[in-house]
């Protein structure tokens, strides 16, 4: 029970310093022991306040104290240029979103050599220590405490609060809290505030008109409405800090960040009471690299529009329930796929087949969901032995009785070069070509109605889908005909694929990888994305991607080796 005070005591006493390096003074600001500390020229604004002449925004940096021995440094504007030295490290690294840094950690403003200011976590002067401590002993007695001063803040204590807990009074505050820290000067609340303001004004003067002039109003009444979303949305990333604000580093788990980054409580459910699913999602969370998904993150090019015609395609989907939508989008992110309709995949012995459209699907997988597709086989011979016309109709004729398959009397057959040879496949009809063909054929396999899953509405719903759809690999997941393994409502999803000893164990990790892109991505396109390129990557604000918050994903980078 000591050791609880003793170490409430030292928590109570620590505080944040920020010190100048020695070739800036060597200056020491501090004791901050608020959540946010600001570094700028606003001396209005700022606990720490800088020479414009040197660069310095207004606002420009923040730091959030987070835990005992913890801080989160972030620049305050886009265009806010912040330099990151870690302890013992010769070169920084510049950041561009919210970063963890420990106590010896510094940052320096504006350029890698302008002023650079070291994190210091120490105890609070004396002074204040022996000022607290009166205080509290003073306080000790009830009898000392029943005085007309504490009575009388008492009374406008609880006065405030039965204000402030009125809803008109709780949107004032909120008003007044975007004003004072700052965050009414950034681009996109100006702009945000100018949209709602025309609003307005266009609105009033519509009501003036008459005949076309209405449809004009109910547009903008229409903009109006999405900005009064946006502002929600706002209001609820800072109902999320608040959560975080005293939550130390090591009492965050992967399954809670999962929740509160996908916002689906069900899949964070799964991961907690499924162990073996959950470290295999952690494992392959570990191994995904932003590097892999530039070509997302920059809404650009020919593979975000593959990404984005697939993202669409799900979402627009009235047969899949919210978090199959979520797992199976990312899907769709595997690899850059550019406008390659065949691209090589390897199998589970590690060997390349051919597969097609956006989710490069084989002809395995697309028999075991019983859609319609045509024979392809990968030739990766010399360029000159496989040529046009009868040459292609020989090799396909020899792939057709390889696989036991009846050969057609007319075979019209064409190849695609890809990186380790050619694709020949057949022309005709096929599922796997198109976005839209091939989540309708989904529906009825991994829809809210589908067989061998659990109901739509279970933990474990989106999760067993996505294992079944990779299970299609093998013969135990032949569904054309409603057969095959069955996921159960009771059973966890690694319990089911764990019966089928080393193709099952391949299933688990392939799907443990769409989940973790499901988590990752999001927070890839939140921390390192440009805020208009968000709007495009996470789809309209009504039926898109849940968007995390900063903080969760945050937290995920520091905390994911850990895990």
């Amino acid at each position: 029970m000591a050791v609880h005070r003793s170490t409430r005591r030292i928590m109570e006493d620590l505080a944040i310093y920020l010190r100048l390096t020695p070739e800036f003074g060597g200056t020491r600001f501090g004791p901050f022991e608020q959540l946010e500390t600001r570094l700028g020229s606003d001396d209005e604004r700022c606990h720490i306040v800088l020479p414009e002449s040197l660069g310095v925004l207004p606002v420009h940096a923040q730091v959030l104290r987070q835990g005992n021995n913890n801080t989160i440094v972030a620049p305050a504007d886009r265009s806010a240029t912040l330099f990151l030295w870690r302890e013992g490290q010769r070169r920084p690294d510049q950041i561009t979103s919210p970063t963890a840094l420990r106590a010896g950690d510094g940052f320096s403003l504006v350029t890698a050599d302008g002023p650079r200011f070291i994190i210091e976590i120490d105890v609070l002067p004396p002074e204040i220590q022996e000022e607290r401590a009166r205080a509290k002993k003073k306080g000790t007695h009830g009898r000392d405490r029943l005085t007309k001063e504490t009575m009388g803040a008492e009374v406008k204590r609880q006065a405030w609060t039965e204000i402030l807990t009125q809803a008109p009074a709780q949107m004032a505050q909120r008003a007044w809290t975007f004003i004072v820290s700052g965050a009414i000067y950034q681009p996109r609340n100006i702009i945000m505030g100018f949209v709602l303001l025309s609003g307005w004004i266009m609105g009033g003067w519509m009501l003036c008109s008459r005949g076309e002039q209405e449809d004009i109003a109910a547009s903008w009444q229409s903009k109006s409405g999405e900005c009064e979303v946006r502002f929600e949305q706002a209001n609820d990333r800072a109902d999320q800090c608040e959560r975080y604000r005293d939550t130390p580093f090591e009492e965050m788990n992967f399954h809670g960040l999962a929740i509160d980054i996908t916002k689906s409580d069900r899949l964070g459910t799964t991961l907690r009471t499924d162990s073996p699913l959950k470290q295999a999602v952690v494992a392959e969370a570990q191994l995904i690299k932003k590097e892999d998904y530039d070509w997302l993150l920059s809404a650009q090019g020919s593979a975000y529009q593959n990404f984005k015609a697939w993202r669409n395609s799900v979402y627009a989907s009235e047969q899949l329930n919210d978090d199959s939508k979520l797992l199976l989008t990312w899907l769709g992110a595997r690899r850059a796929l550019g406008r390659a309709e065949w691209q090589t995949i390897n199998d589970r012995n590690g060997d390349p087949i051919c597969a097609r459209g956006p989710l490069l699907l084989t002809d395995t997988m697309s028999e075991h969901l019983g859609m319609a597709y045509q024979v392809s086989a990968l030739y990766n011979g010399p360029d000159e032995d496989i040529a046009e016309g009868r040459d292609l109709v020989l090799f396909m004729e020899e792939v057709y009785k390889e696989r036991s398959l009846e050969v057609p009397e007319e075979l019209q057959v064409d190849k695609a070069k890809v990186d380790q040879g050619f694709c020949v496949f057949v022309v005709g009809e096929d599922d796997r070509a198109s976005s839209r063909a091939l989540v309708a054929q989904l529906n009825r396999f991994l829809g809210n109605n589908a067989k061998l899953v659990p109901d739509a509405d279970a933990n474990t719903a989106a999760t067993a889908r996505v294992a079944k759809y990779w299970s299609t690999h093998f013969t135990w997941g032949n569904y054309a005909n409603q057969q095959g393994i069955e996921f159960k409502t009771t059973d966890k999803v690694s319990s089911v694929l764990g019966r089928q000893e080393a193709t099952g164990d391949w299933v688990i990790k392939q799907t443990a990888r769409t989940i973790a892109q499901s988590i990752m991505l999001p927070c890839f396109i939140e921390l390192h994305s440009e805020e208009s390129d968000k709007d495009k990557l996470f789809g309209p604000i009504d039926d898109g991607i849940k968007r995390p918050t900063t903080l969760s994903c945050v937290y995920l980078q520091v905390k994911l080796p850990e895990f």
